[in-house]
């Protein structure tokens, strides 16, 4: 068997064993090419880790780390939640500000499923709250994501941007980014178009608003409280009691009075015998 050939096998190797087993791809990666290097190539492990990316190894690790304590601490949702209350109400709103900050993680250099994976839950939260599809805010989450994904600061758009350097072609990362940006747009805008967004931007022209008064707590999935409609709450008034007929009494309205003491003994025979035996004595 040929070097590139086995070389071709071990790395299929190993994206069965990282997929099927739970065991690091890049760590498993890493020692495959460390011993097929020596044993297969001929090459010296000096000159195998020669050729590894240290400078978007550093970049991954910190954008990830950075991103996976802003997830932690609070700071993602903090943020799409204060994003949603400048919202207001108005629904049609909500889309495109999920789109837009979906794409500043990745814009700065986060992985688009690790910002999926952040703002996923808290887009269906609000598109809950505001009744909004559900679909539609997953969806704007996704393009929103996937629309930074060739930032010069995005482990994607530097891959691509170091291999055209390496191999002496023309690469300019800021056009990269504005093309894959403005793609996403419009098929964001597509998805918007299709999966009801016309029908929020006529409520926007009619002036209705929904939610507009809901605390940040209510209306979240899993608490149990209604899709908030902008109506007033419902009370219930007190049943008004049955009238009487005429001509039958009226039912008393507690039990009957139990009187204070013993129910007095009638007079008989067995009495008037004793009087008589008191008078003789």
């Amino acid at each position: 068997m040929s070097s590139p050939l086995l070389a071709t096998v071990i790395l299929l190797a190993v994206f069965v064993i990282g997929t099927v087993l739970p065991v690091n791809l890049g760590a498993l990666a890493l020692i495959a090419a460390i011993l097929v290097g020596p044993a297969v190539l001929g090459q010296s492990v000096k000159d195998v880790l020669g050729g590894f990316p240290a400078d978007l190894f550093v970049l991954i690790f910190g954008v990830t780390y950075l991103f996976s304590l802003a997830t932690v601490n609070g700071t993602i949702e903090w943020l799409v939640e204060r994003c949603a209350r400048l919202v207001d109400g108005r629904r049609a709103l909500l889309p495109v500000m999920l789109f837009a900050v979906a794409a500043v993680p990745t814009s700065l250099g986060a992985l688009a499923p690790a910002s999926v994976a952040m703002l996923a839950p808290v887009a269906l939260r609000l598109a809950h709250r505001y009744s909004v599809s559900a679909k539609l805010a997953a969806l704007m989450v996704l393009y929103g994501s996937t629309a930074g994904n060739f930032s010069p600061l995005n482990p994607l758009g530097a891959i691509v941007n170091g291999t055209m350097r390496r191999v002496g072609l023309p690469t300019d990362p800021l056009f990269l980014y504005l093309v894959s940006f403005l793609y996403n747009v419009g098929i964001g805008a597509l998805i918007f178009c299709v999966g009801g967004g016309l029908v929020l931007l006529r409520e926007a022209r009619q002036g209705v608003r929904v939610g507009a008064a809901i605390p940040a707590a209510v209306g979240s999935v899993g608490t149990g409280s209604s899709v908030p409609t902008g109506r007033p709450p419902s009370r219930t008034m007190p049943r008004p009691p049955a009238p009487v007929p005429a001509g039958r009494a009226p039912v008393p309205a507690g039990p009957a009075p139990v009187p204070a003491g013993p129910a007095p003994v009638p007079a008989g025979p067995a009495q008037g015998r004793r009087r008589r035996i008191c008078a003789r004595s």
